[in-house]
This record gives structure tokens, C-alpha cells and sequence, in this order.
């Protein structure tokens, strides 16, 4: 199935994650659109594949601080010097990251913990550049293995993206479900039951 094809399926919501996906790519500083971004944005979304995936754990904070511990922020990302933090590991000590940030930012200013943007050179070839962001080579096998799962639907929505997430092997999307110790098949099973299908 072609890409032009496949993107005149997607759902509202479909399209919103793809639209996230290159959101969170960019606040993170990375030149590419990969499955960890892919699996965040559905971890965002509002449908029902989202809450599935928040109920089991895979909330899109968790999520981001893997990508950040994992990959690290590109050049240019809009994080704050608490995102690359274990929230959770912090919290069971006693120091809730939501306040300090408050206390510093009452005192230094809104955003004072973000990183400076590095400077940009005065004097720059301009080079032609594609547009958009790029998708990886794994992201892009994991947006054609959504519109197989479709196969049986008239729409390509969230739900497609998300059973492709599960079982996209070998990928960044793949590494962050199991630490994050969720059980794929399982993962899977509660979300075609709850669209009524059956593998």
C-alpha cells in the first residue's frame, strides 16, 4: 500500500499522532521521527489504544524519560535539566521534581532550568533541505505493518498504530516496553479486545 494511500485512511486521532510524533522529535532536538517518537505520541493520545497503553504503564512521561536516557536530546531541545530524571525513583525519597521546579522558577524565572539554545553561526551555507523530518527506516516498516493490521477496517486508526508498536521487533519502541516491563502479548490481546477483534 502506498503512503499516499495509507495517510487518506488515517482516522482524526491517526493523524494527530503522526503530527505528535514529529512534535516530540522536534522538542527533543532529534532529526528523525523513529518508533520511540511514534510510541509516545500514542501514549498521548486520548482514544482508547492511548488509555490501554497508560493503564498498563506506558504513560508518555515514562516513556520520554526512556527516550532521554536512551537516546539523550539533540542539539536544540526544548527539555528541562529535570526531564532526563527518574521522576518515580526521586518521588519515593521524598522530593517531588513539580515543586522544586516551582521554587527555582519563583525565584530565577519561568524556564529557568531549560538549557541555553546554542547560538547559531552568523554566516551559513544555505543547503536545500528536504522537507519535513525524516521517518527511520524502522518507523516507516512499523507505519506499513499499522495499515496491515487495517486491513480488516474502512480506517486506519490509533489502535493500528499502536498493535504495530507491540510487535515492531528490534526496535526503540520495542526496548522501552520492556523496561518499562510490560508484556507485549498482553499489551496486545487487551487492545484487540477491546476493538472486538481477534488475531
Amino acid at each position: 500500500m502506498s503512503l499516499e494511500i495509507m495517510f487518506g485512511r488515517l482516522t482524526p486521532d491517526a493523524k494527530q499522532v503522526m503530527f505528535r510524533a514529529a512534535e516530540a522529535s522536534a522538542e527533543l532536538g532529534h532529526s528523525f521521527i523513529g518508533c520511540e517518537h511514534l510510541l509516545l505520541a500514542v501514549a498521548s493520545a486520548p482514544d482508547a489504544a492511548g488509555e490501554i497503553l497508560r493503564s498498563a504503564g506506558v504513560t508518555p512521561d515514562r516513556v520520554r524519560g526512556e527516550i532521554l536516557r536512551m537516546i539523550g536530546p539533540g542539539r536544540g531541545a526544548s527539555i528541562s535539566l529535570f526531564d532526563t530524571l527518574d521522576r518515580d525513583a526521586l518521588s519515593a525519597i521524598g522530593i517531588d521534581l513539580d515543586v522544586v521546579t516551582r521554587k527555582v522558577e519563583a525565584v530565577f524565572g519561568p524556564h529557568a532550568l531549560r538549557p541555553p539554545r546554542a547560538p547559531r553561526p552568523r554566516f551559513v551555507r544555505r543547503r536545500r533541505r528536504k522537507c519535513g523530518v525524516p521517518f527511520t527506516p524502522r518507523a516507516k516498516e512499523c507505519i506499513q505493518r499499522s495499515a496491515r493490521e487495517s486491513l480488516d477496517s474502512d480506517h486506519l486508526g490509533v489502535e493500528h498504530m499502536a498493535l504495530a508498536l507491540i510487535d515492531t521487533k528490534s526496535s526503540a519502541a520495542a526496548h522501552i516496553l520492556s523496561v518499562i516491563g510490560v508484556s507485549r502479548p498482553m499489551l496486545r490481546t487487551t487492545i484487540l479486545a477491546r476493538f472486538d477483534r481477534t488475531d
